[in-house]
């Protein structure tokens, strides 16, 4: 029930921050490489998972996609910090 409402507030708001980031003469573009990027997406991750599926099962695809979300999680708290650190050598120069 909360799926349909949360989608389009999701893509909404991505599809407007896409427009925005862009130069105003290339909104449009962004817009359109920012649905063919997200559709292109869902083709090769549905095409993955399922010959994933065949081989591991439904327990080796929650496997190897929670390992997929460990990674990212791990990777994104690396960016944070380093950003930090950049941002306090950036402060000390000053």
């Amino acid at each position: 029930a909360i799926n349909g409402p949360g989608y389009v507030l999701y893509w909404t708001s991505a599809v407007t921050y896409a427009s925005k980031m862009a130069p105003p003469s290339l909104a449009a573009t962004s817009m359109a490489m920012f649905n063919s990027t997200i559709s292109l997406a869902g083709m090769v991750s549905s095409l993955v998972s399922g010959a994933l599926f065949d081989l591991a099962g439904p327990h080796g695809v929650f496997y190897v996609l929670a390992a997929f979300c460990l990674a990212a999680f791990i990777l994104f708290f690396l960016g944070q910090a380093r950003k930090l650190t950049l941002q306090d050598e950036v402060v000390h120069e000053l």
